[in-house]
């Protein structure tokens, strides 16, 4: 049998997602100890598409609790957004 490892913490945080991630951080800003597990592999988690931009007020909480000194320096700012869908369907009454 293999060597079984016994974990204490005081905080299980289930999934790696940005909330999880976040809850993480700020329960370790305030002392408390905690820890995220993820079902997912680092690598398939590098592979998943991500959003494209950050909304201000996220940015804006990203930078308060200490997490936004990479993003600054090394994300570019924009100043738009375009969404792109299928064009509308046509209607037989109007063939």
């Amino acid at each position: 049998m293999g060597v079984r490892t016994v974990l204490r913490t005081s905080v299980g945080i289930v999934g790696a997602g940005p909330s999880g991630l976040m809850i993480g951080h700020l329960l370790r800003q305030r002392g408390i100890d905690c820890i995220v597990v993820e079902k997912s592999t680092q690598s398939h988690m590098y592979a998943r598409a991500r959003a494209g931009f950050i909304e201000w007020r996220n940015r804006i909480l990203l930078e308060r609790v200490g997490l936004g000194e990479r993003m600054l320096a090394e994300g570019e700012p924009h100043g738009r957004c375009e969404f792109r869908g299928a064009p509308p369907a046509r209607s037989k009454a109007g063939a």
